[in-house]
């Protein structure tokens, strides 16, 4: 599978989430498997989920050396692409590995050069590893992931092999996707450890919260994350709509709600004009 969507819609927190719900399934289902024990003379834990997050510009052999650095495998340093991707497949065995999630692959060198190469070496970890591959990043669709050298004639092996799956901003233009991003408003809201804060203040204020954030997860995240701390350090402890517009997010966010406001003629922080009313609760 391969989630496609561009910066901040939340990516690698939907498959982190994914991936800590598997195993605390499979804890639960089959603690015994979790005990240290013996396959094939070593001593190894069972590890359903491998996390990769891909460094910039990172090679077939980088990838392999990411997969080593999880297992804590003892490589030599001059060990070679293949004999690190040989230890990584024995270790994903011993270990039992069922999830593999591969992050931020657009950071793979999938020039025409090394696009190839890179694809390549995706094949034979996936031909040789009994696990299902997740794959996150943005514009993956017409990338070297999909088309060798851009042609949009020649698909890769990894595009007739993966589903493709696009995760995108959360709007909020129906009643189900406004009830869809009231839900996340809530869940991080029901986080909240202010002492005064009221429950369900964050929920009526979901509207107010997506001309802010743009409906971005990230933003959400971070706007509500900064105004509880300024909650605490002011010793209100709780989240108001006066807190809320104090915080300053990231710069995608803070242009898009400005462009908003202007089209709307919403101010506040005492400038004049009409102020945004609150939003009904979904």
């Amino acid at each position: 599978m391969v989630i496609d969507g561009p910066p901040t819609v939340g990516k690698s927190t939907l498959v982190k989430l994914f991936a800590a719900d598997l195993e605390k399934t499979l804890r639960r289902r089959e603690p015994h498997k979790f005990q240290p024990h013996e396959n094939d003379g070593y001593i190894v834990d069972y590890t359903p989920v491998v996390y990769i997050s891909i460094p910039s510009q990172a090679t077939p052999k980088d990838l392999s050396a990411a997969f080593a650095e999880w297992f804590n495998l003892p490589l030599r340093r001059a060990a070679t692409k293949n004999e690190m991707t040989d230890a990584v497949l024995r270790a994903t065995g011993l270990c039992g590995v069922q999830l593999i999630i591969i992050d931020d692959v657009h950071f793979l060198d999938l020039s025409a050069k090394e696009g190839k190469v890179v694809n390549d070496h995706l094949k034979y970890l996936a031909n040789h590893c009994a696990a299902t591959f997740v794959f996150t990043g943005h514009d993956l669709e017409t990338s070297g992931l999909f088309l060798e050298g851009g042609a949009s004639e020649r698909a890769t092996q990894t595009s007739g092999r993966n589903s493709l799956h696009k995760l995108g901003l959360f709007t909020i233009g129906t009643d189900d996707e406004r009830r869809a991003w009231a839900n996340v408003v809530k869940t991080m809201e029901d986080a909240l450890v202010l002492l005064d804060h009221k429950p369900g203040t964050l929920i009526r204020d979901h509207e107010y919260l997506h001309h802010r954030t743009g409906g971005s997860i990230a933003s959400l995240s971070l706007l509500i994350r900064e105004a509880a701390i300024r909650a605490v350090v002011s010793s209100e402890e709780a989240i108001t709509r006066k807190v809320l517009d104090q915080v300053v997010i990231d710069r995608r966010a803070t242009r898009g709600y400005d462009k908003f406001r202007k089209q709307h003629n919403i101010h506040h922080n005492g400038n004049p004009g009409r102020q945004e009313p609150p939003a009904e609760a979904s």
